[in-house]
């Protein structure tokens, strides 16, 4: 199975940036690529394309599919135990933080663009892959979305995310990080 994804490009600037490959299909592609290369789970991009017809262009991208729901249909529906959630408030933290690690971020990193397989969040949206260090911009995505459609995580839950995503920045950066109750309060903030 695979998903489709087909945007009109109705814009003289979004027909010029698709014509040299700076589109949202070629952004998503290279991230997902970026992504996939580095380790993260992903939907494996399989074709870009760019289609100029008479009366107009269209940019075309075909994803692999990935089985599992959402992270945020689990929050809505309230399936996965407690344990469950934690475990995968952990996962989401230490994808956070990996990124970050390998100096890049994903502006668009909410629930609806990850899909669970296996308890690991997979990254289905990968146009906003971005350079840059920003895991309070991720965490602010991952809190927005759940906040817009009134399943917020429990405090316990977003309280998990901040505190094991200190813990894996301080374990990644390799050393001892004395200012990690700060950064947990500027966070959660």
């Amino acid at each position: 199975e695979v998903v489709i994804k087909r945007r009109e490009l109705t814009t003289p600037a979004d027909r010029l940036k698709a014509r040299l490959g700076l589109g949202r299909a070629s952004r998503q592609w290279r991230g997902a690529r970026w992504l996939e290369s580095h380790g993260f789970d992903t939907a494996r991009p399989l074709l870009v394309a760019l289609e100029i017809r008479d009366d107009g262009m269209r940019e075309w991208l075909v994803l692999e599919a990935l089985p599992g729901a959402s992270v945020l249909r689990h929050l809505a529906d309230a399936e996965l135990s407690i344990g469950q959630q934690h475990d995968l408030a952990r996962r989401l933290a230490r994808q956070i933080a990996a990124i970050g690690e390998a100096g890049m971020y994903n502006g668009d990193h909410k629930p609806s663009n990850l899909i669970v397989i296996d308890g690991r969040p997979a990254i289905v949206d990968t146009v906003a892959i971005r350079r840059g260090r920003r895991p309070e911009r991720m965490l602010h995505a991952l809190a927005v979305e759940p906040l817009g459609e009134g399943v917020l995580p429990r405090r316990s839950l977003r309280a998990r995310v901040i505190h094991d995503l200190v813990l894996a920045e301080r374990h990644l950066s390799g050393g001892a990080d004395r200012a990690g109750k700060a950064r947990r309060r500027a966070y959660w903030e």
